[in-house]
C-alpha cells in the first residue's frame, strides 16, 4: 500500500511539472513600483538539496524555468544546502541543471551544512573534502576564485557578504577570523555607500530568531557568543538585510497562522536589521512533510531594490504563481537626511 501511495504522489508531481512547463498557474503579484527606478532584481531561495533523484528535479527544473523566463533576475541566490550531500555527484547534478536551465546575470551560492557532508553516514562528515567540492563547483558556477567559504560579491553596486560554516556539524561554526572579516567588510561597505542596503547571507539564522532555539533541537549558531557578536556587528549599521535558510518553513507573513507558532519569514532585529528566513525549495519529501508540515516546496522570494526601499514578493516558482498576500516593503534609511 505504501508503495502505491508513493507512486501516485510521484505521478501527481510529474503531471504538475508538465502543467507548469507548458503554461502553469498565474496569479497577481510582483508589480514593480511606478515612478521608481529599479536598481536590482534578485531571486532568493534556499535548501535546494539537489541529487540525481527524479522527484527533486521535478520541482527544481520547473522552478528554475519560471525564474529564468518570468523573473529574469540580475541575481539568483541560494542560501545554502545547495546539494543534499556535498559529494562530487550531487554537485555535478546541480551544475548540469543550472547550466542548462538558469538564466541570470549573477549567481551566489552560500555554503550549507548539507554541503559539508559527503553522505548521511557520520563517517563521511569530512569537512575539508566537502569544502573543496563546494569551492571548486561554486567558483565555476559563479565565475569567482574564492579560497574561503566566506566572501564578498558586488552585484550592480550592492554589497553581498556571504558567510559559511567551518565545520561539518548541523549548526553553524563561525571562526574568529570570519567574524573579524565580517566586521571589516560591513564597515567598508557602509562607508562606501551609507544609503545603500548591505546584504549578509548565511545558511543559518541567528539564534532566537525565526523560532530558532524555540522549536528546533539545534540552534542556528553553535556558539552563542559568536552569534551575539555577529548580531552586534550587523546592528551597528542601517539598511542591513540578513538572508538565511535551514529551517525549511514555508513563507509566512506576520499575523498569519503557521504550523510553527511564532514563525515569520521576515523579522526586524534591533530596529536596523531585516532578517529573512527562506523556505526549503527542493527536498526528498515532495508532497509529504517538508517545509515542516506544509508540503509547500518551490517557494522563495523575489526582491526588488529601489533607491528608497526594498520590495519583497513571495512566489512559488515551481507552480509559477505569486503567493497570495505575501508582499513586504522595507524602507531604506537615508543617512544624509537624518
Amino acid at each position: 500500500m505504501e508503495k502505491i501511495v508513493k507512486f501516485l504522489k510521484l505521478a501527481l508531481s510529474v503531471l504538475t511539472a508538465i502543467v507548469v512547463t507548458i503554461g502553469g498557474l498565474t496569479s497577481s503579484g510582483g508589480e514593480k513600483t511606478p515612478g521608481h527606478t529599479l536598481r536590482l532584481t534578485a531571486v532568493l531561495v534556499s535548501d535546494t538539496h539537489i541529487t540525481n533523484e527524479l522527484y527533486r528535479r521535478l520541482v527544481f527544473v520547473p522552478g528554475i524555468h519560471d525564474i529564468s523566463v518570468n523573473i529574469q533576475p540580475d541575481l539568483f541566490l541560494c542560501a545554502g544546502d545547495n546539494t543534499d550531500n556535498g559529494n562530487e555527484e550531487n554537485w555535478k547534478a546541480l551544475q548540469r541543471l543550472l547550466n542548462q536551465y538558469l538564466k541570470a546575470d549573477e549567481i551566489i551560492l552560500a555554503l550549507g551544512n548539507h554541503d559539508t557532508w559527503l553522505s548521511y553516514e557520520e563517517d563521511d562528515h569530512e569537512y575539508e573534502p566537502a569544502r573543496d567540492n563546494y569551492l571548486r563547483f561554486t567558483n565555476a558556477l559563479m565565475g569567482t576564485e574564492n579560497t574561503q567559504v566566506y566572501f564578498k560579491r558586488e552585484i550592480k553596486g550592492y554589497t553581498f557578504l556571504v558567510m559559511g560554516t567551518e565545520d561539518s556539524t548541523t549548526d553553524a561554526t563561525i571562526s574568529e577570523a570570519q567574524v573579524q572579516w565580517l566586521a571589516q567588510e560591513m564597515k567598508a561597505a557602509y562607508e562606501a555607500a551609507p544609503d545603500k542596503p548591505i546584504f549578509v547571507v548565511n545558511h543559518h539564522p541567528l539564534n532566537f530568531t525565526h523560532t530558532v532555539g524555540d522549536n528546533m533541537d539545534e540552534h542556528g549558531f553553535a556558539d552563542q557568543r559568536i552569534n551575539d557578536r555577529v548580531r552586534a556587528i550587523l546592528s551597528q549599521y542601517p539598511n542591513v538585510v540578513y538572508i538565511s535558510g535551514h529551517q525549511h518553513y514555508a513563507l509566512c507573513m506576520a499575523g498569519e497562522s503557521s504550523p510553527h507558532p511564532g514563525f515569520q519569514t521576515v523579522e526586524v532585529l534591533d530596529n536596523t536589521v531585516t532578517s529573512l528566513n527562506l523556505p526549503c525549495f527542493t527536498s526528498g519529501d515532495f508532497l509529504e512533510e517538508d517545509n515542516r508540515g506544509t508540503g509547500l516546496l518551490g517557494q522563495g522570494l523575489v526582491l526588488y531594490v529601489y533607491d528608497d526601499c526594498i520590495e519583497l514578493w513571495g512566489r512559488n516558482f515551481a507552480l509559477n504563481h505569486w503567493v497570495e498576500g505575501f508582499h513586504v516593503t522595507i524602507p531604506l534609511t537615508n543617512v544624509e537626511n537624518e
